[in-house]
């Protein structure tokens, strides 16, 4: 309900130019709000509607909440050394995800020519 009232109050204040004005910055931002809160209205309207019926329209809604989130990459904008260290960190991770693969490869490979070379077992035992 604080999205929706801050959506309206936003309408109110820029009229038309929140829409439609193609010289606004934001116009992107505000149609990714308006989206997002729609849908958040959606989803209550359905939960209200449908309150026995919990099934995949439910979930998928509840996911769609966590478009929310990307909101604050607005904020971002304005911080460029907090956005230069969010970048780093989503870098840093996807960096730490293929050393992982890379590793695991590795790693399995090693274990192969281990077996092959040292995992033999001696000629008098029956297996």
């Amino acid at each position: 309900m604080i999205f929706l009232a801050e959506l309206l109050l936003k309408i109110r204040v820029h009229q038309w130019e929140f829409f439609g004005c193609k010289d606004n910055p934001d116009l992107a931002w505000n149609m990714f709000d308006l989206l997002v809160v729609s849908l958040g209205l959606f989803d209550l309207i359905m939960e209200s509607v449908f309150r026995s019926h919990q099934g995949s329209m439910a979930t998928l809604f509840r996911t769609v909440r966590l478009l929310r989130i990307m909101r604050l990459v607005r904020v971002f904008k304005f911080l460029k050394k907090l956005l230069l260290l969010a970048v780093g960190f989503v870098e840093a991770a996807q960096a730490v995800a293929w050393v992982t693969l890379l590793m695991s490869v590795v790693l399995y490979m090693c274990s192969i020519i281990m077996v092959r070379t040292c995992g033999q077992l001696p000629e008098g035992t029956p297996h």
